[in-house]
């Protein structure tokens, strides 16, 4: 009897324990090298222990953990079950395995997985249409051309996304890199590609990569995470949304040392340059007190646009020139980077006679002949007209006027004429030195004022600044907080003009400069890449964080009584 009952005590405490033991599935066991699966582990045991992932890292990256927990009440028994789903990519090829997973006192089983090689790198496409059999519906092709440049010399970057499903909250992380600059040029094409009949659409994105040391750089490739439509999946009620994280494949670039001749003068490495000189009217007609438009475009290619020197010349004899803001592009025709400088300039002609245009000299280096080059206009000579509201003196002649009782004075057309009284430069000479007598008793007159008055309206001014300033940090920390990636860029753009308004902030990526931490310089660049990428979404809270915190260290480190960043922190005394 007593056999049978401890029999019946093993039985039950056996059944309990396969009742409380969690239960492990995946989604799939068979996938490709770029795709992901969905790990769910059911625990129907009341512990309150979570699962240890650490093993997975061993051949797994954790993309995202969900957690669920449902309570029953049946007929006043009460059940609970907690679901953990956790989304892995593959590190690597092969056959892996899914280890087995501590909860508290209770473990998991282990399960194997298949995961198929994808040749994505940037190969052929002949040779990857070999392998459909095997092709993700989303994978990435990287190339960079040339393969070897100089320091300073950009290579192009393409970045090719290919997918052939319908994609949700697509979020492209661009790597940064210290030694290098990466510079989105261009507008991003879409276009259809079919291949070995599979139907693809192309995102194709193309980058300025401009090496700061010479070496072999490493160029590690972008990783594109969101969330795919799979209709595959068996059970009609789950989600057919599956979260997806591709990584694109890694390329080199190797950067070549500035030949020593250059490095004290100048430097512009490039393929190709070319230099037009063009004129409103071909050919020019000059006239005095006339202006006339020269256009000057300097084109280079496998360069940006703002590694291109002036060209506007400063000044030219005879006349006075007044130069427009200069038009830069960098564009690429998928091969090469393409860069221009445009440059208009009004030439207005002071005086009539010949005069020289100074020739216009570009120096460059030809990194195909590894050689320099100088590209030339000459300068040539003009001849400016004198101007139509300018009269030549009549001809002298000895005939004399005809004689009328009704005029005070005649005199020969050819003897002196006298000057009206107010046209003697007596009186002129007079006129000035009056005028200037005066201006000299205005400015002692104001400067004998209170100079309060000036301090006065300096702080005033310095007052409606710092208003605008605090105006813009709430802006900032808004945008930041609902992740709204213009609006952020438009309020660190005016903060920065405000702050440094003696400094060229452009773009983000120059404001990133201004800041020590590394990851706050990396926040700022993902931030300046989210803005060229319409669907990507954009987190901003951890970067209001440190941006407010790297200011606040710049006002307590300022010595600088009228900087209005110490104040921006002061609690304003209304």
């Amino acid at each position: 009897m007593r056999t049978k009952l401890k029999w019946g005590l093993s039985l039950i405490t056996l059944y309990a324990s396969v009742l409380a033991a969690p239960n492990v599935s995946v989604d799939r066991t068979h996938l490709n090298m770029n795709d992901t699966l969905t790990l769910q582990i059911v625990d129907e045991s009341a512990g309150t222990a979570n699962p240890d992932l650490s093993p997975l890292a061993t051949d797994f990256n954790v993309v995202s953990t969900m957690v669920s927990a449902e309570m029953q009440n049946i007929q006043g028994k009460i059940t609970q079950k907690k679901t953990w789903s956790i989304v892995l990519t593959p590190k690597r090829s092969g056959t892996l395995s899914i280890p087995s997973l501590n909860i508290g006192s209770d473990k998991t089983d282990p399960i194997h997985i298949e995961i198929a090689t994808i040749n994505t790198s940037n190969t052929s496409i002949t040779k990857k249409e070999s392998i459909v059999n095997q092709q993700a519906p989303i994978f990435i092709e990287t190339s960079i051309a040339p393969k070897s440049v100089y320091e300073g010399q950009a290579g192009l970057y393409t970045l090719k996304i290919y997918y052939n499903t319908s994609v949700r909250e697509p979020a492209l992380s661009i790597p940064s890199m210290d030694n290098a600059k990466l510079i989105h040029v261009g507008k991003d094409t879409t276009q259809p590609k079919t291949i070995n009949g599979q139907n693809y659409q192309v995102l194709e994105q193309h980058y300025a990569v401009i090496g700061k040391q010479d070496g072999i750089l490493e160029l590690q490739g972008p990783t594109l995470q969101g969330f795919r439509l799979n209709l595959s999946q068996k059970d009609a009620f789950s989600n057919p949304w599956q979260a997806f994280n591709v990584k694109a494949p890694s390329v080199s670039l190797k950067i070549n040392t500035v030949p020593g001749m250059t490095k004290s003068s100048w430097w512009l490495p490039s393929t190709k340059v070319s230099l037009t000189d063009s004129w409103a009217n071909n050919p020019p007609h000059f006239q005095s007190g006339v202006p006339i438009t020269r256009t000057l475009i300097l084109s280079a290619h496998s360069i940006t646009a703002e590694q291109l020197p002036t060209i506007a010349p400063t000044q030219s004899d005879g006349f006075q020139l007044y130069a427009d803001k200069p038009i830069l592009n960098t564009d690429s025709n998928g091969f090469q980077l393409q860069a221009t400088r445009t440059e208009k300039i009004a030439y207005l002609p002071n005086a009539d006679g010949k005069f020289t245009i100074p020739e216009i000299n570009v120096d460059w280096w030809n990194t195909d002949s590894n050689s320099p080059k100088k590209i030339i206009i000459p300068a040539y000579t003009v001849t400016v007209a004198a101007g139509s509201n300018v009269k030549a003196d009549p001809q002298a002649t000895s005939t004399p006027a005809v004689l009328s009782l009704g005029d005070p004075m005649v005199q020969p057309s050819g003897s002196p004429r006298r000057l009206d009284w107010y046209k003697r430069p007596f009186f002129i000479l007079s006129l000035l030195l009056a005028s200037a007598w005066v201006v000299t008793v205005v400015l002692w007159w104001r400067s004998s004022k209170p100079k309060s008055s000036v301090k006065g309206h300096h702080h005033v001014h310095a007052k409606e600044e710092l208003k605008t300033l605090r105006q813009l940090r709430t802006d900032l920390r808004i945008a930041c907080q609902q992740n709204n990636a213009l609006d952020a860029k438009e309020a660190l753009l005016a903060i920065a003009k405000i702050v440094w308004p003696y400094e060229t902030v452009l773009s983000v990526g120059d404001l990133a400069e201004k800041f020590n931490q590394s990851t706050t310089k990396d926040l700022l660049q993902e931030l300046e890449s989210v803005l060229y990428k319409e669907a990507t979404v954009w987190h901003g809270a951890q970067l209001w964080t440190l941006l407010d915190e790297e200011f606040r260290i710049k006002a307590k480190a300022s010595r600088n009584p009228e900087e209005l960043l110490p104040h921006l922190y002061l609690e304003e005394k209304e």
